[in-house]
């Protein structure tokens, strides 16, 4: 076994329990350790889920931001503060009863009939703080090691998971050892491990550490497929698909994302389950009101579905958005479909008699209310299974609606006629009905029902034409799209089939990444080193979300005013890869993570490999990137200086537009080339030389009765030079000037060019308007302009609006 430095001192406490226990096992009565602590377990503490049950509750996550989630994560990471957190916990912290269990599972270590269990246990605990215990990386993987001697290598999870330790290094606690990793992985897909094929698979997909080989990755993750498929039911397949809770998003995704909403050209957020408000443009028509929900909360917990108090009309859609949470659940809100059904029940009572007299967005609420009613009696979701009532609810909410098109009932109603009235030509209008692209699971039955008459091509052709429209959005179709074309071979594309199977395998996150929830939770406790390793392995198994979220844990970027995290080099180098793998991105599938290698850049610019920065800069297509881009050719770092090229990133970065927040910037590098060009071609000469161009007139004011240059005498001083130089500040000055004529500084110059530039920005600012500048994204000052995205004002008349960016 090899530790590095530092981390040592943490088997301290494991060599305390370990004499501790050598002396207690001669005393040991008949009973086995390892019984007596499984007698101890259920009095263990459980760490605790921070989720909200109800959805009247306050939520301390979520309703403290506008729009995302608001989770403590350090920056910095000191090994000594885990060391001395971890001897405090058990100064201070620890229970008599987890003393104990810990205490009895040593013995067992030692000398027991269930060695290699304890083994599993400790590493357990030491791994993922499981029974309260604290997270700590060498003692997990020395109990892990330990484990797998004992068992000789034949427990797949233990080979998987030393695998990801060697293929990271524990992020600085071991040597970081891939090709054990590589072997290891190997050893565990031989077992059958799926975890670790699929991570085989993703490293034979992209050529990491391993030769890429597209065809023994379509091999595997078609395995994997398949045992995945074997997973699903007729009915779970075809008509009532699970829900499922995913946490696999990135966790800079919750706020402002990694490098800012505002600098990336794609708008895609892998925070998909974020809590569903009203948009904004609802929200000025029919306001939220948190007192609807407190009373609708009371009048449930009361069970009084009756109450006298009718709710106005016009809250509906708070009701609908309360159910809408609680149907689908949050990210800190527990699925409850049971006080769904009860919320949307209570509405339909209440107000199916009032329709008529609804305004229209009134209207509009009360029929998605009725739609996802009928929507639980579909799936027998919170509610028993009813079709009947169900296709009642559906056909209702259409009703009120007016048949605007809506996705869910024309579904439902489509799967009703298709699966329980065995009327195809009704489903397939139903189906026909939903919008092309939200309706997903629709157009999957349509790939069905493809053998109509109405059909001028052939039945496989028109099965491929609807899977291929959505088999990145709908997981089923990819998996389906690649069998089909498997089975045509003039339709059949390897590259394309990895990617279908790829797609289909990595979204079944339930089954092979389920961990990436209590990752979530782990967050919700400020136990990051526990989510750590839990986004590490599905960082290995080719989750680029993952990828990002242990970059973020790792490494966050600093924003404005910030300094960088203090981190050590094993960390900061774990996070750059990361951010390098997932800016690879998944092939034909949302594009390339490009605000990932903005970041990976970054850290090379800091870390002064400027080559390398302009290598992630040049293939990320990204505001940021370019403008970094413009900032390199100005300064020649890791490039050659080349003042066009500046101008013309800067420009793409600008967006061309007439306005002077993008002149200002232009005006800077003009700047900076004319002085370049001075700089080069008169300021640097020789001194002496200038001295010689200097009028005498120069000399008599600035060396009055001394030697010139060229050896004569000047005149005596005058009474106005005699007033100078007995000023000492007037001296040091002409000591400097005349050590350095006009050696400029180049670097200090533009630094007083950028701050002229700004107070002029500032000047005109004042005369003309208010200021909002943005640096980075990062607003400084503004318009109090509310609103994100496209809901954001563009600043007032008058406004100037200057950006700032820099790397």
């Amino acid at each position: 076994m090899r530790f590095k430095g530092g981390t040592i001192s943490f088997l301290s406490t494991f060599v305390y329990f370990a004499f501790y226990a050598l002396i207690n096992v001669a005393n040991c009565n008949e009973e086995d350790a390892w019984d007596t602590a499984k007698q101890l377990r259920e009095q263990l503490p459980i760490p605790e889920d921070l989720r909200r049950r109800n959805v009247f509750e306050f939520d301390p996550f979520g309703d403290t931001v506008e729009d995302g989630i608001s989770i403590v994560i350090p920056m910095d990471y000191f090994e000594s503060e885990r060391e001395r957190a971890y001897k405090w916990f058990w100064d201070n912290s620890a229970t008599d009863v987890q003393k104990e269990y810990y205490k009895l599972l040593q013995e067992e270590t030692i000398q027991g009939s269930h060695q290699s269990d304890a083994h599993w246990e400790l590493k357990e605990m030491a791994l993922y703080g499981k029974y309260g215990f604290p997270h700590n990386k060498t003692l997990a993987y020395y109990h892990l090691e330990k484990f797998n001697e004992l068992t000789k290598r034949t427990n797949s999870t233990a080979l998987f998971e030393l695998s990801v330790m060697y293929s990271t290094g524990l992020f600085g606690t071991i040597e970081r050892d891939v090709p054990k990793a590589l072997i290891l992985l190997h050893e565990s897909a031989n077992l059958g491990n799926m975890r670790a094929k699929q991570a085989l698979a993703n490293r034979l997909f992209h050529g990491l550490d391993l030769e890429q080989d597209m065809v023994k990755s379509r091999l595997i993750y078609a395995e994997i497929a398949d045992f995945l498929r074997s997973k699903y039911t007729f009915e779970e397949w075809n008509i009532r698909p699970p829900y499922i809770e995913s946490y696999n998003l990135r966790i800079p995704d919750l706020g402002e994302g990694l490098i800012g909403k505002r600098n990336s050209l794609f708008s895609y957020s892998s925070a998909k389950r974020l809590r569903q408000r009203k948009p904004k443009s609802v929200e000025s028509f029919l306001p939220s009101d948190q007192n609807v929900l407190l009373q609708l909360g009371n009048e449930l917990t009361l069970n009084n579905l009756d109450a006298a108090d009718d709710f106005e009309a016009d809250r509906i859609s708070d009701i609908f958005y309360a159910a809408l949470n609680s149907y689908h659940g949050t990210y800190t809100l527990v699925r409850d479909p049971e006080t769904a059904a009860s919320i949307l029940q209570m509405a339909y009572s209440k107000h199916k008699d009032q329709v008529s007299t609804m305004e229209v967005l009134s209207r509009a609420y009360f029929a998605k209310c009725v739609e996802l009613l009928g929507h639980q009696y579909m799936r027998g979701e919170g509610v028993e299974l009813d079709i009947e009532l169900a296709e009642k609810y559906l056909t209702e909410s259409l009703r009120i609606s007016k048949n605007l098109g809506s996705t869910i009932a024309n579904t439902d109603l489509g799967l009703i006629a298709q699966y329980y009235k065995n009327d195809k030509e009704k489903a397939w209008n139903f189906y026909n009905n939903t919008p092309s692209s939200e309706g997903m699971l629709a157009r999957f039955q349509m790939s069905k029902l493809a053998a109509n008459e109405k059909h001028t091509i052939t039945q496989v052709s028109c099965q491929i034409l609807y899977l291929q429209h959505i088999c990145f959005e709908y997981f089923p179709a990819a998996y389906e799209l690649a069998r089909l074309t498997e089975q045509n071979s003039t339709r059949f594309n390897s590259n394309d089939n990895t990617n279908f199977y790829r797609y289909f395998v990595n979204e079944n996150e339930q089954h092979l990444a389920y961990y990436l929830k209590d990752a979530f939770l782990a967050l919700l406790r400020q136990e990051s080193e526990v989510a750590l390793w839990y986004y590490a392995m599905a960082a290995e198994q080719g989750y680029h979300e993952a990828q990002v979220s242990a970059a973020w844990l790792l490494y966050q970027p600093p924003r404005l005013f910030e300094k960088p995290p203090i981190i050590p080099e094993a960390r900061r180098d774990m996070a750059l890869h990361y951010y390098l793998l997932s800016s690879l991105g998944q092939r034909g599938i949302r594009g390339q993570y490009s605000d990932a290698k903005v970041v990976a850049g970054d850290i090379f610019y800091n870390m002064g490999e400027y080559e390398k920065a302009v290598k992630e800069y040049e293939t990320c297509n990204n505001v940021q990137c370019l403008w970094n881009l413009g900032y390199m050719y100005e300064y020649g770092l890791g490039v050659e200086k080349d003042f066009h090229l500046a101008k013309r990133f800067y420009e793409q970065a600008s967006g061309r537009e007439e306005s002077i927040e993008n002149y200002l910037p232009i005006l800077k590098l003009q700047l900076h080339w004319a002085l370049s060009w001075i700089s080069e071609n008169i300021v640097h000469f020789d001194v002496s030389t200038f001295n010689n161009w200097l009028p005498k007139k120069w000399d008599k004011w600035t060396s009055p009765g001394r030697v010139t240059p060229d050896g004569k005498k000047v005149k005596k001083p005058t009474q106005e030079t005699r007033f100078f130089e007995a000023k000492s500040w007037y001296r040091s000055a002409m000591r400097y000037i005349k050590s350095i004529p006009i050696e400029m500084n180049e670097e200090v110059l533009m630094i007083t060019i950028t701050l002229a530039v700004i107070l002029i920005s500032f000047v005109v600012s004042f005369l003309r308007g208010n200021v909002n500048i943005r640096f980075n994204g990062f607003q400084i000052g503004g318009n109090n302009n509310e609103g994100v995205g496209d809901d954001a004002q563009p600043p007032a008349e008058g406004e100037v609006n200057i950006m700032f960016f820099a790397i």
